[in-house]
């Protein structure tokens, strides 16, 4: 799950994680955050493409 709270895209994630650059991309289009907490692990998005590689990073840490 990925909630949007005071700008920051907390993710609690249940799932594979090669779904998240999807979900996290949706999510951008109807709730611009500017960061993305991550287990800790922060992000800060100014567009689309700070998105696209932070969900990219998260994606393959997960896979660890």
């Amino acid at each position: 799950m990925i909630q949007v709270i005071n700008g920051e895209a907390q993710i609690y994630y249940q799932g594979s994680w090669s779904q998240i650059a999807h979900d996290l991309e949706i999510l951008y289009a109807t709730d611009q955050f500017t960061s993305i907490n991550a287990y800790g692990l922060i992000f800060e998005i100014n567009d689309i493409m700070d998105v696209i590689a932070a969900a990219d990073y998260i994606a393959q840490w997960g896979d660890f």
